[in-house]
């Protein structure tokens, strides 16, 4: 997240704070939709400054969200389609950088397995690639992305049955189900290697990718000062 989002948030958290804590709640319902909406973090940050204010001064006069905002899900479709969505190029740069980051850590956690491996195995100074491994680096990057995306898309459904889980629930314990898989098997796969590379190559991917996050982040820095101009 770049400097001038991080601002913004840190800005907006403090208005939240203002809010009455029923009101509070329903700010975070509103903040977790926006995350997973079509306009930028920025964008979404701007939306979010408005509606705090629009709440805030609903809260002074002591009238009630639904007064003030209707539909909260409504109130928020209405005001994000008024935005533009992101160019292309955001889209990608922004993708771009979350993927480096994700990935440069995954990195990190297979180096330092692949180094004990190798010391056990005396295969320094080259570093296994396992089954395993790969399983990791395919499977929870995307998993993760897409349950965060599908809580953000349900934020405002609030229907829980009186017997049984709700979706939500239901939607987190099947991605905790299906990562504790995808854990066994790569431990499980982890003596399939399927080659091993110099350890030069280790930190090499890892700066790569945290480098890449880092470069669009400073890309996208420069992009919302433009915007602000």
């Amino acid at each position: 997240m770049n400097r001038i989002v991080r601002k913004m948030m840190k800005e907006n958290n403090q208005l939240s704070e203002l809010l009455s804590p029923e009101n509070q709640a329903l700010e975070t319902d509103i903040v977790v939709y926006l995350r997973g909406s079509r306009v930028s973090e920025y964008q979404q940050e701007r939306v979010r400054r408005d509606i705090l204010q629009i709440m805030l001064e609903g809260q002074t006069r002591g009238d009630s969200m639904a007064d003030v905002l209707g539909d909260g899900k409504d109130f928020c479709d209405a005001l994000l389609a008024e935005l533009p969505s992101r160019t292309w190029l955001e889209f990608a740069v922004n993708g771009l950088g979350s993927g480096g980051l994700y990935l440069g850590i995954l990195a990190i956690i297979w180096a330092i397995s692949a180094l004990v491996q190798a010391l056990v195995q005396n295969s320094w100074p080259y570093l296994p690639v396992s089954l395993g491994s790969l399983i990791n680096f395919l499977f929870i990057p995307g998993a993760a992305g897409a349950l965060v995306l599908y809580i953000c898309r349900t934020s405002f459904s609030k229907s829980v049955q009186k017997k049984g889980l709700s979706s939500d629930k239901k939607a987190f314990l099947f991605f905790l189900a299906a990562l504790l898989v995808c854990l066994l098997c790569s431990t499980l796969l982890r003596g399939v290697v399927l080659f091993s590379v110099p350890a030069v190559c280790a930190p090499v991917l890892i700066s790569l990718l945290l480098g890449t996050y880092k470069l669009c982040d400073i890309w996208l820095d420069r992009f919302y000062t433009q915007q602000q101009q």
